[in-house]
């Protein structure tokens, strides 16, 4: 949500802004993030993140997407 705030941002490719996790739109969000940059993994970096994704994981899988937690 704040990438300034996100301690790994410094080791990644990139960041972007998205909704809050419990919003309605963060995992279309994400996946819609996924297919335009051609991004294969999501490390979450919370626990709330990762139940979410993961809740999600047939589909991101389906798209070549594989989620896993910090």
């Amino acid at each position: 949500m704040n990438p300034e705030s996100v301690s790994g941002i410094v080791k990644s490719d990139g960041c972007f802004k998205v909704p809050i996790c419990t919003s309605e739109d963060y995992v279309e969000t994400i996946r819609s993030l996924c297919l335009s940059y051609e991004i294969s993994h999501i490390i979450t970096m919370t626990e709330k993140e990762f139940v979410i994704l993961s809740a999600n994981k047939d589909m991101f899988a389906k798209y070549g997407i594989h989620v896993s937690q910090k």
